[in-house]
């Protein structure tokens, strides 16, 4: 069986995925290894080669499910405030932080300034470009650069916290996850983007 991802789907693919999973968030895709992969998957490495065809085609799979994952649990549904969409995207981050982290590794592999972009990136542009529509529509119909840039920094005030949570622990002297912190912080980011969406519907 074909998973919509592209590749096949069987009991090896999906342990391949799993470890894939697990070595790409903790070392990233150049300091993965696919022997480290293919061993925690209990498998010969050349599997990989025969599933996906490359490291980075198995790297581009992972980052698939995860995204659709994510969608899954926090979609941007019709009539939604930016503001509600992007806080349920933070809990669902804060609870699993995975993809988050995926992300940043994947910056340090791809130049977006050298205009270096992964090979899987119109799928992915497709499905933002759907949330510009839904933001849009919500604000008023603020033209699509306005409303990309303000989806682009809600997302970051979201995901930030999660990419380094190291920062977060050497300013606040504790770990993000203390629940005294999400006290303050939860609801710091949530009012930031409210003023960020009350701001684009204000010019759209």
């Amino acid at each position: 069986m074909t998973d919509a991802a592209g590749y096949e789907s069987t009991p090896t693919s999906e342990a391949l995925i799993a470890a894939a999973r697990t070595e790409f968030t903790r070392r990233g895709f150049d300091g993965a290894r696919v022997a480290r992969i293919a061993a925690e998957a209990g498998v010969n490495k050349e599997r990989i080669y025969g599933y996906f065809g490359s490291k980075e085609g198995l790297f581009e799979v992972v980052m698939a499910k995860a995204l659709t994952e994510h969608v899954e649990h926090s979609p941007f549904l019709e009539g939604q405030t930016l503001t509600d969409h992007v806080m349920a995207a933070y809990d669902h981050h804060r609870r699993d932080p995975e993809l988050v982290r995926l992300l940043m590794w994947e910056s340090l592999h791809y130049d977006a300034d050298a205009g270096e972009t992964p090979p899987f990136s119109e799928g992915r542009r497709e499905f933002y470009r759907r949330k510009v529509e839904r933001l849009r529509a919500v604000t008023g119909g603020t033209d699509d650069l306005r409303a990309a840039v303000a989806l682009y920094a809600a997302i970051g005030l979201q995901a930030a916290p999660f990419m380094i949570p190291q920062l977060g622990a050497v300013i606040l002297g504790r770990p993000i996850s203390d629940d005294e912190v999400q006290q303050l912080l939860r609801p710091l980011i949530e009012q930031t983007v409210r003023c960020i969406e009350e701001r684009l519907t204000e010019q759209g």
